[in-house]
């Protein structure tokens, strides 16, 4: 199968190098390597690395990727979607394919990530490697397919053919949070959304770039209440979002976690919801904050 690797990044230049070896270390190489950024400092000094393609767009996770979705032609038949701190399997493109082609019925699959920092400080791209290193392919008999309500955006793949004119929306601005399960809903209308042990790796959960609490706060209500507005999320799955961040924020308060801005999370649920009391509240007004 053609796979295009596609790793949307803003700020962060040393994780986003570190993929020309990724790509290197696979077991079988990608068809294209495309490398969304939307400045021209979001990658290293002097980077040129043959056969990777760098693309320049509109500043946000969604925006970024359909800048890199659009380049791509019928030749494409799987694309991989990871974030730029990602430490993938040597085997996960090959893992990838066998899986698409045994299972037609997939149109969408997370990876399994064996472990996450995105809850924690982060893990040091050392520990990442090394964990990496250790590990074996799944057998196809072991090989795991749990349907999901949504994919996990810094490990996923698609079909091509089943994504069609579907993008990541852009209503969602900057990290766009849950833009990969809106995405790969509106793609599961065409087939399954599974969850996968057949690929793997490590999400280091790099702080850096992630923007203020107060922004992520106020996305925190008002992204689950856009995707709801267009049925690309269950109910209870976004109120269940909601009500567990906003209890989150407020009861580690005044005792944080010292890699979150819970003060600030707290303050932007509460601006959202007043923007929701009030008829106001839209995703895009986080870039008024």
């Amino acid at each position: 199968m053609n796979i295009a690797v596609v790793i949307a990044s803003t700020r962060r230049p040393t994780e986003l190098a570190r993929w020309a070896e990724h790509i290197r270390n696979q077991t079988l190489a990608p068809s294209r390597v495309i490398f969304a950024i939307a400045r021209p400092e979001d990658l290293p000094p002097d980077f040129n690395v043959p056969g990777i393609e760098v693309i320049q767009a509109p500043l946000g996770l969604p925006a970024q990727r359909n800048a890199a979705l659009n380049l791509l032609d019928d030749t494409t038949d799987l694309v991989a979607f990871y974030d730029d701190d990602f430490v993938p399997a040597a085997f996960s493109l090959e893992a990838m394919a066998r899986l698409f082609s045994d299972h037609p019925d997939v149109v969408a699959a997370s990876g399994h990530v064996v472990l996450d920092g995105i809850g924690s400080a982060g893990i040091s791209y050392e520990v990442a490697s090394s964990l990496v290193a250790s590990l074996k392919p799944v057998a196809p008999e072991a090989v795991a397919l749990v349907p999901i309500d949504g994919t996990y955006g810094c490990n996923m793949a698609f079909r091509f053919n089943a994504i069609g004119r579907e993008r990541f929306d852009e209503r969602l601005p900057l990290y766009g949070w849950l833009e990969d399960v809106d995405f790969s809903n509106r793609v599961g209308r065409n087939g399954a959304v599974v969850r996968t042990n057949a690929f793997m790796g490590v999400h280091q959960g790099v702080k850096l770039g992630r923007g203020p609490g107060r922004q992520f706060g106020y996305s925190q209500i008002a992204n689950p209440l856009h995707l709801r507005g267009k049925q690309s999320i269950r109910a209870d799955h976004a109120y269940q979002l909601m009500a567990r961040n906003i209890l989150m924020n407020h009861l580690r308060m005044f005792w944080p976690e010292p890699w979150i801005d819970r003060r600030g999370r707290a303050w932007g649920n509460w601006v959202a919801l007043w923007h929701k009391l009030r008829g106001r509240l839209s995703p895009e007004r986080v870039l008024e904050l």
